[in-house]
């Protein structure tokens, strides 16, 4: 009898063990921070994309609140079939379809670094137009442009639609009056709100409280 009590006792330990060694040799490679590779993702995302952590995806750092990235196992899978893919490269899904990540980053970060900035608002649109022609970000301008109508104007007030009453004719006229941002809008008297062309006096009110002044 102690013969099979060595059996049982032996063999789904060193099953498990195996089991074990197999799964941390596949998830030995830790993980990979991949960015939302979209015009809302910040620079703090944006500079981070592609960062190693050699531990489980739930076990790394929160970015920029987790909203605009996650973090990708990766594994000795496609290396075991004998496939040899790049460390971190290739293409990526975005919102303007699929983009390869070594073009795309730089445009993004050059647009953030300009919308994150402290310049007032007519620099940044001159500074933003700047890019459309330097050569090394031409291309996604382009692409860019063609997937948003009015781009980079709608950029800023397409964000002024989540407001109530606000669709994007009215963010759009908002926006053509100066009014840029929510804080703006607070800080505008009913009369100015009142002013901007298709905005009565109600809509207006309902502004004001939504932006808490």
């Amino acid at each position: 009898m102690n013969w099979l009590k060595r059996v049982f006792q032996t063999k789904p330990s060193t099953a498990l063990q195996a089991t074990n060694d197999s799964n941390e040799s596949i998830l030995a490679q830790g993980c990979w921070y991949r960015a939302n590779l979209s015009l809302t993702t910040p620079l703090e995302a944006l500079h981070r994309h592609g960062e190693y952590f050699p531990g489980q995806p739930s076990n790394a750092p929160v970015i920029s609140g987790g909203e605009y990235g996650g973090w990708a196992i990766r594994t000795n899978t496609f290396r075991e079939m004998g496939i040899d893919l790049p460390e971190f490269s290739g293409t990526m899904a975005s919102p303007i379809g699929y983009v390869s990540q070594d073009e795309v980053i730089p445009f993004l970060t050059a647009f953030r670094k300009i919308v994150e900035s402290d310049s007032n608002h007519k620099t940044q649109i001159a500074e933003l137009l700047a890019l459309k022609k330097h050569p090394a970000h031409e291309r996604y301008w382009k692409r860019f442009a063609k997937a948003y109508e009015d781009f980079p104007h709608s950029f800023f007030y397409i964000p002024l639609t989540q407001l109530p009453g606000v669709g994007r004719k009215t963010a759009k006229a908002l926006y053509e009056s100066g009014f840029h941002t929510s804080n703006d809008i607070g800080a505008a008297s009913l009369e100015q709100l009142s002013s901007v062309p298709g905005l009565g006096k109600a809509t207006a009110s309902k502004l004001k409280q939504a932006c808490g002044r």
